[in-house]
């Protein structure tokens, strides 16, 4: 060690006796070492200046710029007439920024001290609830550090504010410089409780990223967004089926915010968000509210339609029991164990056995078979065999015609007339009138997601391929057995007795809300005739009129009403029971018809007794509004 140290000495003093002899030398040397360092110094500057330029204008984009979300106001849900159903309200939130709050130099824990300490400061200004409302737990104040920023911290983001707490606020709002009041906007129904079901629901949610660009490989918001705010998504109803079109496309602001991230400092670019488009509907929201206090007033599980004979539009439809959509309390757990199913659509999802609602389709088929005539006589003596079960009418009807055994629900003369007909021929007849081959193709790319989406009808089969039993003719002639059908197509199937079409059943009209022409809708024609249709029509108004006849309690003083009512049995099994459900379907002005209905009550008595004085407040309803107008009425404004 000590020979080693002994070397260098050596080397240093010949370098200063050299540096003696030849001056010089060293500054010679010296020149090419500032050089060097010189050239290291360039080279270190053009590494990281020059070839690091990219990354470091990254490294700086990440600290001080944002992109911000926008989001964009959601399109209204209209109703034929232009009244919205479902559109947005302002909506008043507190909000904290936290630019005027904290102290650059504050720490992470003295930051969340300030903004715990300012929340409690202004909650204490209001009432015990509102208060405990407002506290924020440690890890939602170190969410609003990190993800909020400029955007600030809402307060009471999941309720609105009371009238006295706004009073309350305005007094005290100069002691927190800190908290503004600013307007958002939120979804609101112009008429609460209508069309829960139909219309749907929305809910808060992160913005859609679309996935076609190759950087973006999470689809999450955070790969466009450096922060964003939720926005209206539909998740159930036309607000789900429809939300490409209402939700609009969201805007961006990208910004140069402070150190702390908390405050804007320079605006770089701003996109406005492209708003929503409206939805037109065939709705009509009085008629809906009309329908909806009289057939479920009782809150007994059921559904309804109403639709136009002229073009198939729907203008009302609701289903009972519905769920509290609404509810921040509700058990959710117990509303899908409920044995009612009221998250279930019954209007548009659910299917029915039409009962003896089917012979006013039947009766059309048997006179247009040509195979009987409207006034051909049958003789009912009750009850009877059929393949070794006792089956018939409850009483003897004698000797009844076509009218006769619309007016008093004769099982006996549609089975009849039904061996003599044929099950095939009537079969394919059912399976036109009801639309089954047109509502099973959900998807048709000629409506696109302006399509009702209702469940396909069908026609019972034979068990037998090709060879009908006597007692399955009986189901199929009486609306039982596997025939099931939607109420839409049950309601279009009755107003085609009105013009010989069958038309689609549709909600939605095109983007202006203009109507469009009724044959864009139409799935079909009847092979029937206006003679047929009128004899067919003057059984179902004696079904109302008549003396006696089944549909009597849906009188209205002064209106002529078309109807027929119809039960059909349905087993339980989870209950070990059966029950009736219990139908009636109408034209009303049955003088020219323009409504037809169709409503079922779920484990009712019959559909005269259960669902008829249902029928009669709707259309006393009608009347009181002027959707439809008394005979009498009628006749002097065509004299006129």
């Amino acid at each position: 060690m000590w020979s080693g140290l002994t070397n260098w000495a050596a080397v240093y003093d010949g370098f200063l006796g050299s540096a003696k002899r030849d001056p010089g030398r060293v500054l010679r040397m010296l020149t090419v070492a500032f050089f060097w360092s010189l050239a290291a110094v360039a080279l270190w500057l053009i590494i990281h200046q020059v070839v690091g330029a990219p990354e470091m204008m990254k490294t700086h984009d990440r600290q001080l710029i944002r992109r911000i979300h926008l989001p964009p106001e959601r399109g209204s849900i209209l109703d034929c007439n232009g009244i919205a159903i479902r559109s947005n309200a302002p909506s008043f939130k507190f909000v904290l920024y936290l630019d005027a709050l904290i102290d650059p130099r504050d720490g992470r824990k003295e930051c969340l001290r300030k903004i715990g300490q300012a929340v409690i400061e202004f909650a204490k200004l209001f009432d015990t609830p509102t208060y405990r409302r407002l506290l924020r737990t440690e890890i939602e104040l170190q969410n609003a550090l990190s993800a909020n920023g400029p955007l600030g911290l809402v307060l009471n983001k999941d309720f609105e504010p009371s009238d006295q707490m706004m009073a309350t606020w305005a007094v005290h709002r100069g002691t927190f410089p800190h908290i503004r009041l600013e307007r958002r906007l939120r979804r609101v129904s112009a008429y609460p409780g209508c069309l829960a079901h139909a219309v749907g629901d929305v809910r808060l949610e992160a913005p859609i990223v679309p996935r076609h660009n190759p950087a973006m490989k999470s689809g999450h918001p955070r790969d466009r967004y450096h922060i964003f705010q939720k926005e209206a998504r539909g998740v159930s109803g036309m607000e789900n089926q429809l939300d490409s079109i209402l939700r609009g496309s969201p805007g961006a602001e990208v910004v140069i915010v402070t150190a702390r991230g908390f405050k804007r400092a320079t605006v770089i670019s701003k996109t406005a968000p492209t708003p929503g488009r409206h939805v037109y509907t065939t709705i009509d929201i009085r008629l809906q509210k009309i329908a909806e206090q009289a057939f479920f007033a009782d809150g007994r599980c059921g559904a309804f339609v109403i639709t136009t004979c002229a073009d198939g539009a729907v203008r009302a439809l609701g289903s009972s029991p519905t769920p509290p959509l609404k509810s921040t309390g509700a058990n959710w757990d117990a509303i899908m164990s409920d044995p009612s199913h009221p998250l279930l659509n019954r209007a548009t999802q659910s299917l029915y056995s039409p009962g003896s609602t089917i012979k006013v389709i039947l009766a059309q088929a048997f006179l247009a078979s040509g195979k009987t005539t409207a006034d051909e006589m049958v003789d009912c003596g009750g009850k009877q065999y059929i393949d070794g079960l006792l089956r018939g009418c409850k009483r003897a009807h004698g000797k009844v015609c076509l009218r006769d055994a619309l007016r008093l629900s004769c099982n006996t003369y549609f089975h009849e007339m039904g061996l003599r007909v044929g099950d095939d021929y009537l079969r394919d007849w059912l399976q036109l009138a009801y639309g089954c081959s047109d509502v099973s193709k959900k998807n048709d790319a000629k409506d696109g997601p302006h399509r009702l989406r209702i469940r396909g009808s069908r026609i019972m089969t034979p068990r037998d391929e090709g060879r009908w039993r006597d007692f399955e003719n009986w189901l199929l002639c009486i609306g039982q057995g596997q025939t099931e059908v939607s109420m839409p197509s049950m309601a279009n199937a009755v107003a085609a007795l009105v013009t010989g079409v069958v038309f689609r059943p549709h909600i939605f009209r095109d983007g202006t809300g203009a109507p469009v022409s009724p044959d864009q809708h139409v799935i079909c024609h009847l092979d029937t005739t206006p003679a047929i249709r009128r004899e067919v029509l003057q059984g179902m108004i004696d079904v109302v009129h008549g003396n006696p006849a089944t549909g009597r309690r849906a009188r209205v003083p002064g209106l002529l009403v078309a109807g027929k009512t119809g039960t059909a049995e349905r087993e339980l099994r989870s209950e070990r029971r059966v029950i009736n459900n219990t139908l009636m379907v109408a034209l009303v002005p049955a003088r020219a018809p323009k409504y037809a209905i169709c409503c079922v009550i779920e484990d009712g008595e019959s559909g005269g007794r259960t669902v008829a004085p249902r029928l009669k407040k709707v259309i006393e309803g009608m009347l009181k509004a002027g959707l439809v107008v008394l005979d009498e009425e009628a006749e002097k404004r065509e004299d006129s």
